[in-house]
Order: structure tokens, then C-alpha cells, then sequence
């Protein structure tokens, strides 16, 4: 699942919370998954195949790529922490509000 982006800039730390609508995503064992969101099937194909050839510059790497199926789009609620809302991927104990799941 995506729960959050992180950025930092000098002292400065900026969180984006997905809480109010982010994946989850089956990745497969033993391989490089590719998290493609795009609703464009050609995009996908193109995405899996520079992904690859990128994966060339890393011959130790010897795992096979795949494409990433998403299973469902949810919801959850942030934690507060210090009264300011914190979305951390430790969601044990909280609940999920599944928006929509999909037929892979």
C-alpha cells in the first residue's frame, strides 16, 4: 500500500498523506515490480519495457520485472501524533474503508 510521500528540503520535512484515497498493490516475490497507475495499456507496455532495459545497468540483479496488479483503492485514517496528523504506514489497529476493489 502507498500511504504517504516524504520529501525534505534542507530542515524542512513535507509528508502527503494518501489517507483519503490510495492503493493496494499485489507485488510478486522474488522480482522488480513496476507500480504503473496509468489507465493506458500502451503505457503500461512501454513502462515494463524501459524498466527492463534500465535493469541492464544492474547485471547483479537478476530478478525478473513484472507488472505490479493493483487490488483495491482505500481509505484510512491518519494518526495524531502531538495533534498533528501523521500518515505512517503502521496501520494495525486502524481501520481500512475499502473504496472500490478490482478483478485481476
Amino acid at each position: 500500500m502507498i500511504a504517504a510521500k516524504w520529501t525534505h528540503e534542507l530542515r524542512k520535512e513535507t509528508i502527503y498523506c494518501y489517507n483519503k484515497g490510495t492503493y493496494v498493490f499485489d507485488l510478486a516475490p522474488g522480482t522488480v515490480n513496476l507500480i504503473d497507475l496509468s489507465t493506458s495499456r500502451y503505457s503500461k507496455k512501454n513502462s515494463l519495457k524501459d524498466l527492463k532495459g534500465l535493469m541492464a545497468v544492474y547485471p547483479s540483479v537478476s530478478a525478473d520485472v513484472s507488472l505490479a496488479k493493483p487490488l483495491a483503492r482505500i481509505t484510512f485514517e491518519p494518526i495524531s501524533i502531538f495533534g498533528e496528523n501523521q500518515c505512517l504506514l503502521e496501520l494495525e489497529g486502524r481501520p481500512i474503508k475499502i473504496l472500490e476493489r478490482f478483478d485481476n
